[in-house]
């Protein structure tokens, strides 16, 4: 999708900005970083001023050479659906209602409801074995009914 002559996006300016402090930590000057991942250093100034957008292959070059994983350029970088946020609490509730709404929903929710309530060193054996009972009492699920082959 084509910007606007001169717009810049907040993250691509972030992206930059944390391109420019390690190689500078680095010591490593823009002409040489440019040659190193085959680009010129205009171009890089370009990143660095988040005039361009890193491609992802360029960003990984790039990485490596700075040896920082590639989420180092994202750390700070506000993410909407972070748990902190309004709209994830919105999302993951909205998702659990659909779950819980679901056949199998209500015996999902009282076996995890269970799980929950027992201290961390119960063995993972009988939480299954717990789930296996909860199947036992539960109604039988539809069959599958395996499709026709179909002839040629």
């Amino acid at each position: 999708m084509a910007r606007r002559s001169g717009a810049r996006n907040t993250v691509d300016i972030h992206v930059g900005d944390r391109l420019r402090l390690r190689r500078k930590c680095l010591g490593v000057s823009q002409d040489r970083l440019a040659a190193t991942v085959s680009i010129t250093a205009a171009h890089l100034d370009d990143y660095e001023r988040g005039a361009h957008r890193i491609s992802a292959a360029k960003l990984l070059d790039i990485s490596r050479v700075l040896k920082v994983p590639v989420a180092y350029f994202f750390e700070g970088v506000g993410d909407p659906m972070s748990p902190e946020t309004p709209q994830y609490r919105r999302t993951w509730s909205e998702t659990l209602e659909e779950l819980l709404a679901t056949a199998h929903g209500e015996r999902l929710g009282i076996i995890f409801l269970e799980v929950r309530r027992r201290s961390a060193d119960t063995g993972a054996a009988e939480v299954e074995v717990d789930a296996a009972a909860h199947e036992e009492d539960a109604p039988a699920s539809p069959p599958v009914v395996p499709a026709r082959p179909t002839r040629h």
